[in-house]
């Protein structure tokens, strides 16, 4: 158990059917938030890391092989073109991968390689238009910063059944590993769903609390308010920050687990998810922001002033208007100063500020004990990132 509190390795897969990347984006960012590695298993999204490598644009080689490796996404949609571009690259690849190459002019390695670079960013640009240039630039970033691993297919995305049979197989390795947490789109999860049900994968009892938890983690963490508006940045400045309440509130989902009785391939497993937030995290984080609101340091100095007898026999009924109408000026200006503040007559004292600021401070300690803190302040920090 104190493995998958320490150390939470999340498998995300999506199997997009259009060329976006919004989702694998929304999921990258949950497992930003709750886990501690990520592996991306993403037809698009490999795709267009491939083909924007910028080692693919060293040399006339590797651009040729670029090439290559776009040709066959044309094939569908210009077949002819495709058999005639073919032809010439053939042609092309009989002279750069000869010893007569070193012989051609530098002037004309020079157009060569030129026209090689023009078809490079062609392509990158076509990609990031139909992605998107936040998610790419996003997404690039991670994997630069290896923040996000991203699986490496050894099959063409062109050849379809070999590619979705390793994408499967991926699948399959992922909810049978007790070492990763899968966190699948809907379309993987039916593929898994079908597996399941055709007795060609069976799941042991770990397989399906890993399965159950990456998804329940999931659904909570996109739900927080404005989520998906947040930038990965913001969502990996959030993480740093509630290092410390991510620790109880995934043992608080641990527990959450063992309500949840479907599968994250199962049609009721959204219906419980939804349940189990109404029933136990609702109200929790509710709970968790009257405390903070009722332990707000000036609110509690001002009322342990207003209910002290003996200083309102003093003041009398002209310092509570006083008070009512903006003493908290006051009150931050005796705390500045840490002088005695002086109210109609009446004396009230910097102990009385420091024993407010004492019950605050226990009050926060408690606060941010509790096993939905991460959650709710997670909530706070996305609000207040987006206004």
């Amino acid at each position: 158990m104190l493995k998958l509190l320490n150390s939470m390795d999340f498998t995300v897969a999506v199997a997009s059917n259009s060329m976006t990347i919004e989702q694998d984006m929304t999921f990258i960012k949950a497992a930003l938030l709750y886990s501690d590695t990520i592996t991306l298993v993403s037809p698009v999204a490999s795709t267009y890391i491939e083909l924007t490598d910028n080692a693919n644009k060293k040399n006339e080689k590797a651009l040729y092989n670029l090439m290559q490796k776009v040709i066959p996404f044309c094939q569908k949609a210009d077949p002819i073109f495709c058999e005639n571009i073919n032809q010439t690259l053939d042609q092309f690849s009989s002279i750069l991968y000869s010893k007569q190459y070193r012989s051609i002019p530098l002037p004309l390695k020079y157009n060569i390689k030129k026209a090689l670079l023009e078809f490079s960013t062609g392509i990158e640009s076509v990609l990031i238009q139909n992605l998107g240039e936040e998610n790419c630039n996003s997404l690039k970033k991670l994997v630069e910063s290896k923040k996000v691993r991203l699986y490496d297919f050894k099959s063409s995305f062109a050849n379809d059944d070999d590619y979705v049979y390793e994408f499967y197989n991926i699948l399959k390795k992922s909810v049978s590993n007790s070492s990763t947490f899968p966190l699948f789109d809907d379309l993987s999860n039916n593929l898994i769903k079908s597996a399941i049900e055709e007795k060609i994968i069976t799941l042991n009892k770990s397989s399906e609390f890993e399965a159950k938890h990456a998804k329940l983690a999931g659904n909570l963490l996109i739900a927080l308010p404005s989520f998906e508006f947040a930038t990965t940045d913001e969502i990996l400045d959030i993480r740093k920050e509630l290092e410390k309440p991510l620790v109880r509130f995934r043992s608080k989902l641990l527990a959450y687990d063992a309500e949840i009785q479907s599968m994250p391939w199962d049609e009721e497993f959204q219906f419980e998810c939804i349940k189990l937030y109404q029933q136990e995290v609702a109200p929790a984080v509710l709970e968790i922001d009257e405390l903070t609101k009722e332990s707000s340091f000036i609110k509690n100095l001002g009322y342990s002033f207003l209910t002290d007898k003996s200083a309102l026999e003093k003041t009398g009924k002209i310092f509570i208007t006083v008070a009512m109408a903006g003493i908290i000026s006051a009150f931050t200006d005796v705390l500045s100063r840490g002088q005695t503040l002086a109210a109609a007559g009446g004396a009230y004292t910097i102990s009385k500020v420091a024993t407010a600021y004492k019950e605050y401070e226990k009050n926060q300690h408690d606060i941010m004990k509790k096993d939905m803190y991460f959650y709710y302040r997670a909530g706070k920090l996305l609000e207040k990132r987006t206004k």
